[in-house]
């Protein structure tokens, strides 16, 4: 009963507080995924930028800038996603073979099939050209499933919103006297991610993720080990957000790992990731998420419904629900007045 009554509490007043001395791991995990759950309910569309800088580097060197990646991302729920992606290679030899090593692609999903789009960059800006192209079926939720998220969810080198809903995802201590700042919990984890179908190979992460509770439980640092029959290292790294608006809004990511592997030795790696122009509810246009938006002809038997016909139709039918409602009201009132 003291659980349940401090799970209620932990809801309404201070979650740091009210159930200190008796909340789980997996207390706290439900917790986590509730109150995200209800961030992302009000949530029908979203937009992002992102600009990724990469270094790299073996064993005891300095880190070496090796790429850029500008990426813009959306998605509107019920109706699509878009992911572009134009990467810049620092290491080619010269300029005519780094402009030939910046693909740019783009990735759209909806109801109807999904497609990948690229055009080189050698020539200009160039056209869009069909590089794959699938029906979307029954798979179309669960891929926007995927889809549906803000960028602190892909926080800690992993999407968090789906690990924590992973049963192998275990928070085995909470820590509520975190260093980090007040009101941050460090929560330590163990989480096996199976790579193969018959569960033979595994990777095995466990360390701490550090949660801001005062403001929707945003992902602010983390550090943990990893390991595999492959690879052993440490992963850690820091979020930085604009302010406390909700749902919060992540301004810089910066991930950074120490990893040997079995193969490649010991390789030193850095990311820094910046985002912008992050718009919650925007303006997303259904038609952005369909090839003639890109000069592309139409799938081959595929039926839009026009939005503003949409729009137009739903006037409409609210226009005569009125008419409908003033004459039933015109009615009753001579029906009273004859009585």
């Amino acid at each position: 009963m003291r659980h349940k009554v401090c799970y209620i509490l932990a809801f309404m007043f201070a979650p740091q507080e009210a159930c200190a001395q008796v909340e789980t791991g997996q207390e706290f995990k439900a917790r986590v995924l509730a109150l995200w759950n209800v961030t992302m309910q009000p949530i029908n569309s979203a937009r992002w930028d992102k600009r990724s800088e990469y270094y790299s580097a073996r064993a005891s060197k300095s880190l070496k800038a090796n790429g850029v990646t500008v990426m813009r991302r959306a998605f509107k729920r019920d109706v699509g996603s878009l992911a572009f992606s134009q990467r810049d290679d620092r290491d080619a030899p010269d300029e005519s073979k780094r402009a030939a090593a910046r693909p740019t692609t783009l990735r759209i999903i909806n109801p109807n099939y999904q497609a990948e789009l690229s055009k080189s960059r050698r020539h200009g800006d160039g056209e869009w050209l069909m590089a794959e192209f699938a029906p979307s079926g029954r798979g179309f939720n669960e891929q926007m499933r995927q889809e549906i998220h803000l960028p602190w969810m892909a926080g800690a080198q992993m999407r968090l919103d789906l690990s924590l809903q992973d049963a192998s995802f275990v928070f085995t201590r909470i820590d509520r006297q975190s260093q980090s700042g007040a009101g941050v919990v460090r929560a330590y984890f163990v989480h096996e991610v199976f790579t193969d179908e018959h569960n033979d190979k595994s990777i095995k992460k466990s360390g701490y993720i550090d949660f801001d509770t005062q403001h929707a439980y945003r992902p602010t640092g983390y550090r943990y080990d990893l390991s595999s029959s492959e690879l052993k290292g440490v992963l850690w790294g820091r979020l930085e957000y604009e302010g406390e608006q909700s749902p919060p809004l992540l301004m810089l990511m910066v991930d950074q790992s120490e990893v040997r592997s079995v193969r490649k030795g010991l390789i030193l790696g850095k990311e820094v990731h910046t985002f912008s122009n992050t718009k919650i509810n925007s303006d997303v246009r259904d038609l952005e998420f369909r090839l003639p938006y890109y000069g592309l002809p139409e799938a081959h038997g595929t039926v839009w419904q026009d939005e503003s016909r949409s729009y137009l139709w739903i006037a409409v039918a609210g226009l005569a629900a009125l008419v409908a409602a003033f004459f039933s009201l015109r009615r009753a009132r001579k029906r009273a007045l004859v009585k």
